[in-house]
């Protein structure tokens, strides 16, 4: 019966670990002394297995980040394969949790990396992700066709720097507040 009951525990914590929020954080000051990165990671939950020569199971990798004093963006990477992005910028569809899909545009690396994809992280995004539960990307994988990776996105430890709608900043003025000042991390965004 111990034998049985240890196995039957090990299964669950197993099995409850895969499902576990992995998100690793980095914030350290950049090098160059321009300002401080601040880099949220979390690997899909689901997994994947591509064509030779990049077989073998994979999941790929999503991330949040603000590099010294630049905008807020968002990074795909797979640990093997090569996204299709010929062109300067190119689109993957993303979901949050149960809203409507939507397009995201992204682009390749500047070191020419072709299992990565950057994209801006507009205002209303961000927000969307830091609140959300369930991420979704659907991209090409060369010679792999149309991959969907799912991302458990929430409890995200990523601050990143602060926006606001025109709305908002219309509401703020309206209501006699003051304009929010910019500073390294705030940025007055209007998206």
């Amino acid at each position: 019966m111990k034998p049985f009951l240890l196995f039957f525990l090990l299964i669950i914590t197993s099995t409850c670990s895969v499902f576990a929020n992995q998100w690793e954080l980095s914030n350290k000051p950049d090098p160059m002394g321009r300002g401080n990165d601040e880099i949220a990671s979390v690997k899909s939950e689901n997994t994947f297995e591509l064509q030779q020569p990049y077989s073998g199971i994979q999941h790929a990798t999503f991330v949040l980040r603000k590099l010294h004093n630049a905008d807020n963006e968002f990074v795909i990477a797979l640990d093997r394969g090569q996204f299709v992005c010929g062109t300067p910028d190119c689109f993957i569809t993303a979901r949050i949790d149960d809203q409507d899909s939507t397009r995201l545009k992204v682009s390749s690396p500047k070191d020419g990396s072709t299992n990565i994809l950057i994209g801006s992280l507009d205002v209303a995004t961000k927000r969307a992700i830091t609140v959300g539960k369930k991420l979704l990307i659907e991209t090409t994988v060369f010679q792999n066709g149309e991959q969907i990776f799912e991302f458990n996105i929430a409890d995200t430890p990523f601050k990143g720097s602060t926006g606001y709608l025109i709305g908002e900043l219309k509401a703020m003025k309206k209501s006699g507040k003051g304009m929010p000042e910019a500073d390294d991390n705030k940025i007055v965004c209007f998206y």
